[in-house]
This record gives structure tokens, sequence and C-alpha cells, in this order.
């Protein structure tokens, strides 16, 4: 049964895995220390649900722009129903009013990535504003800019501060409704011919993960 969404359903694999993994070990590790103090409320860091290790070709099933108060719940019931995990890329300013959909995310065993605070074109800002777009965001050990814009100096920012770029091959569009049919046709036509196609090409010359159906809404 195919999740369609208004907060989009993006797919990237292999490196992404790997990150996730690492990132929810990193997490329960640290589950006996104090929490830091903080000027604002911060979600909790510790995902509480497993994310199981795949085999063979992976596809990973990624959300955008959230949390939401309507629609993460709603993606969290698809998925816990068909007994899927996915990634969800959340913008900070969401996220710090909404910090109870992110416990429950990650308390689901879903992963939860940096997808900068507001969501502004990287590429058109100063330093000290990329800078603080990228540091600012939601903990995680992955960054998706936003709208995919990205070029050597936000690349640059994003390993500065000890994340890896995660973006993806295909854009399936989801968000300007074309409808189901179109969203499936382009999303499953995609991994059936192989989405991970020249990932491990792509990944030598950009220095960055790329999936393989996704899409970022303008």
């Amino acid at each position: 049964m195919p999740i369609v969404l208004l907060l989009g359903a993006v797919v990237a694999v292999w490196g992404l895995h790997a990150l996730i993994s690492g990132e929810n070990r990193k997490a329960r590790a640290s589950e006996s220390a104090p929490p830091a103090a903080t000027s604002s409320p911060e979600p909790s860091a510790r995902p509480t649900g497993p994310i199981k290790q795949g085999h063979g070709k992976v596809v990973y099933l990624t959300f955008d722009d959230g949390p939401d108060r309507v629609w993460t719940p709603r993606v969290l019931a698809m998925l816990a129903k068909h007994g899927a995990h996915a990634t969800f890329f959340m913008l900070a300013q969401h996220s710090r009013r909404l910090p109870d959909l992110v416990d429950e995310v990650r308390a689901a065993g879903d992963a939860v990535g940096n997808h900068s605070v507001s969501h502004p074109k990287l590429t058109k800002l100063s330093p000290a504003a990329l800078h603080a777009q990228v540091a600012n965001g939601i903990q995680s050990r992955c960054f998706r800019p936003p709208y995919g814009a990205t070029d050597h100096r936000v690349l640059a920012e994003i390993r500065r501060d000890g994340l890896q770029q995660v973006l993806w091959d295909v854009d399936p569009r989801d968000w300007s409704r074309p409808g189901v049919a179109v969203i499936v046709k382009t999303g499953a036509g995609s991994c059936e011919t192989g989405c991970d196609r020249d990932h491990a090409r792509r990944r030598r010359q950009s220095g960055t993960d790329r999936g393989g159906v996704g899409h970022d809404p303008a």
C-alpha cells in the first residue's frame, strides 16, 4: 500500500542506513547521562525502538519538513501498520515547537535527520547564516539541504559541523499532488530499475550520499 502524504515520501539508500544505525547506537549508549540544560525545550535524542539491518538492496523512506501535528502521526500509523521504518528530516523551527512528536518518531524506532532551521536555500546565504542553519538544526548525524540546494561551500559547512549530506536521485513531485498513480509509478518504477544505480560512483565524485527517489517541496 503506497504512502502518499503532504510531507512527501522520499527514498535514500545505503549510506543513510549506516548513519542511522550509528546514531541509534550512540544515542542508546548515552541513556545514563543527565540531560543538558537548554534555553528552549528540546526533544529527547534517544530512540526507544530498533531499526533493523537490511540485507541486499535496501530502500529507505524519508519524510521532509515536519514534524506536523496532523501528518506526522498519520505517517507513523501507516509505517507501523506495514512494519516499516523511515527517516524524518525535520526543521528545527517545527521540532522545537512540537518536541512530543519528535519523541514519538524516535520511540517508534524511526530516525530523525537535520533539515535546517527554517528551510532556506542554503546556497544563497552568507557564511554566518549558513552556519546557523546547519549547526542549529535538530540533533542528527545526517543533513538534507532544503530544496536539495547545495554546492561546495554548503557541503564544506555540513562536514565542518560533523554531519553527512544526504540527497536523492528521482523526484516524484508528490508535493504537487499529481495523483496516487503517478507518485507510485515514479517511485516504485525507479526502484524496480535499480534505485542505487551508479550510487558508489556518485559518492566518490560528489562526496555526498544520494538516494533513489526523492524530492523537497519548493
